[in-house]
């Protein structure tokens, strides 16, 4: 078991062996690292791993799928400008739009 600084293990965390924990990452309560987890740093686990599982963010995902979550928010502002565009186009009122006021 690698354990990296700042991490944090709260409650009953069970690790089991060959698990590394990345610095500045937390563990809650309740949780079962299972063999050969690996935690990256910056991460927040919630729930039980998967054997050999690597997660990544907060709250913890499979790291592959973390990584493409990322990698789209790039592209969240041109496809919100499009979206609005293509909304304007076919003239559907926007969600901001359709809101009572209060």
């Amino acid at each position: 078991v690698y354990i990296a600084g700042n991490t944090v293990l709260a409650g009953s965390v069970i690790v089991d062996d060959h698990v590394t924990m990345g610095g500045q990452s937390a563990i809650s309560g309740r949780v079962r690292l299972a063999k050969g987890t690996f935690v990256m740093g910056l991460t927040g686990m919630a729930q039980s791993s998967e054997p050999g599982g690597m997660y990544f963010g907060i709250p913890a995902r499979p790291a592959r799928e973390m990584h493409k979550i990322n990698n789209a928010l790039g592209y969240l502002p041109t496809l919100l400008k499009r979206v609005a565009h293509l909304e304007e186009i076919a003239g559907v009122a926007r969600a901001e739009e359709q809101r009572s006021p209060d």
